[in-house]
């Protein structure tokens, strides 16, 4: 899956058609930059914005078969297309990177001296007018993914709270029976030291463990921190366990 969706910037001097990515203009109307009443928009900006959880880089997105303009290319930054698969009446594409989640992508049918982009200014035809821009690339996840099943552990059915730390927006739990959780979702880089869920197994009142509850990760990525509390006895009566993914 891409994991992201491109929109069309609108303008309240536009006409559109059926979605915002169809205008509709008249008849020898010439382009200019900034639109305007009148005139086609010489300079069509769309966006491209990653789904929840999920990153956007210029780096990662390209046009096939074109060439950059005569402008410096900046990496993670700002990038330029001309020729090959982007169709007339189109004359170049330029890329911006706004945000870690959205890219500015700007569409001429103008030139445009800062981005080096040359060519006739656009004239609208008589006729209706079709250009698609193949724009290929993907988002990544903005951290590591995780999935963490949890199956109640102790013997006699032992009481059991699952908790996910509110600190990771992006993970969810979902609670399969009473002796199964599932715990998946994208935590930060930054936070993949940071406890992602809390699992406590209890006893009913009057009882015990015979012996201490136990709960292993099965893959060599998650780690696990514990505590025990015990009765009046010393006898162990809950343990919770505080799972997190190793950095």
């Amino acid at each position: 899956m891409p994991n992201y969706t491109i929109t069309r910037k609108t303008e309240s001097t536009d006409l559109y058609g059926c979605t915002t990515f169809e205008t509709s203009q008249f008849e020898d109307e010439n382009a200019a930059l900034g639109g305007g009443a009148g005139v086609v928009d010489g300079d069509i900006i769309w966006y491209i914005d990653a789904n929840t959880g999920f990153t956007v880089s210029v780096d990662d997105f390209h046009i096939p078969n074109t060439t950059p303009t005569g402008v410096a290319q900046i990496p993670g930054s700002y990038k330029t297309f001309e020729g090959g698969n982007i169709p007339p009446p189109i004359l170049g594409v330029v890329m911006q990177q706004i945000t870690v989640t959205r890219i500015k992508v700007t569409v001429y049918l103008h030139p445009d001296s800062t981005h080096d982009i040359t060519g006739s200014i656009f004239t609208m035809p008589s006729s209706d007018l079709d250009a698609a821009i193949p724009i290929e690339g993907c988002a990544v996840a903005q951290g590591n993914p995780i999935q963490i099943q949890i199956h109640n552990v102790g013997t006699g059915r032992p009481a059991k709270s699952v908790v996910v730390n509110s600190t990771h927006a992006n993970v969810t739990k979902q609670e399969l029976s009473d002796e199964e959780d599932v715990i998946t979702g994208v935590i930060n880089k930054d936070e993949e030291d940071v406890n992602i869920v809390t699992y406590t197994v209890s006893v009913n009142d009057g009882d015990r463990f015979s012996s201490e509850p136990k709960l292993s990760p099965t893959t060599l990525d998650y780690k696990t921190t514990s505590s025990i509390t015990r009765d009046s006895d010393g006898n162990i009566i809950s343990k919770t366990f505080n799972i997190s993914k190793k950095i």
